[in-house]
């Protein structure tokens, strides 16, 4: 029998982090699409923020595109950037109802 040697913590860690380098990418994605387009970006910046906190427990430097800290303040920028655009549409949709 063979047995496989396979640092599974070292794949998902770089798994993660070619995910999370695509990060702008990703976050305009949802665009491809028509309807429900800031709602898509909202889940994505969700999802990606997982990513990101998991990768803060990575032992190892993380491969990025984007140098830190610009990266960071980039990221939470745009997440604040989509949620207060998620709210202001929403209050606007209330109104007009």
């Amino acid at each position: 029998m063979i047995e496989l040697n396979i640092p599974y913590q070292d794949v998902l860690f770089t798994t993660l982090n070619v995910i999370f380098m695509a990060w702008p990418l990703l976050l305009i994605s949802p665009l491809q699409r028509r309807k429900g387009i800031l709602p898509g970006m909202v889940i994505m910046w969700i999802v990606l923020a997982i990513v990101r906190i998991i990768l803060a427990f990575n032992p190892r430097p993380s491969l990025i595109l984007i140098p830190e800290p610009l990266n960071t303040t980039l990221f939470l920028s745009a997440g604040a950037v989509l949620f207060v655009v998620l709210i202001l549409a929403s209050l606007t949709r209330r109104r007009r109802a």
